[in-house]
């Protein structure tokens, strides 16, 4: 298992680079997108954790789905990365943290409306 501290700190890196190039929102967008498939798709999951499978054919498999959905090269290269060094198991919880921190740079606060009735 992934620390905390190492998913926290893949995604300050990541949003380090997204608000310095103003595009922290998008990269947050489309690394969700990535997440989204990678949960919905047991096999490529499993595929991309398996460190049975050559780094090279697991990195070639996000630069492939990467290219279909249409993902900037700064996330395709930080998806690079996590494959590389074995943290893409982690990549829900990052995106949840990168999310947070990513509101808390701009200011923003998270809240959920509880009411008496169905709205």
């Amino acid at each position: 298992m992934i620390s905390s501290q190492t998913v926290r700190r893949y995604a300050k890196a990541l949003l380090k680079i997204g608000l310095e190039e103003g595009k922290a929102e998008q990269y947050g967008e489309e690394l969700s997108l990535f997440n989204n498939f990678f949960q919905a798709e047991e096999k490529l999951r499993l595929a991309l954790i398996n460190p049975a499978i050559h780094p090279k054919q697991r990195t070639s498999i996000v630069e492939e789905i990467a290219k279909r959905l249409g993902l900037s090269e700064v996330i395709v290269n930080f998806l690079r990365i996590l494959v590389e060094k074995n943290r893409v198991k982690a990549l829900p919880r990052l995106l949840q943290v990168y999310r947070d921190l990513l509101d808390e740079a701009l200011g923003r606060a998270r809240a959920v409306l509880y009411t008496p009735f169905d709205l």
